[in-house]
């Protein structure tokens, strides 16, 4: 079966698509919510490359692709 992500607004839909999922007993998982930054940021390798990346764009070595000619 496939995974459906949920993401409610505030705690009261939480709480009630936990009483939902209980009530059908669909097991679930509870993560915190975590932006992109954290993500990166989380090894130092990825910081590395990161820090690589900024400093290349700064310096104009980054490479430009119109969004048109993203897909192609």
């Amino acid at each position: 079966m496939g995974t459906i992500v949920i993401h409610p607004e505030n705690e009261t839909q939480q709480k009630a698509l936990q009483l939902i999922l209980d009530g059908f007993k669909v097991p679930y998982e509870n993560e915190p919510s975590s932006d992109a930054t954290e993500y990166l940021l989380s090894t130092q390798a990825n910081k590395e490359w990161l820090d690589t990346a900024i400093i290349e764009a700064k310096n104009g070595e980054g490479i430009e692709i119109k969004l048109e000619d993203l897909w192609k």
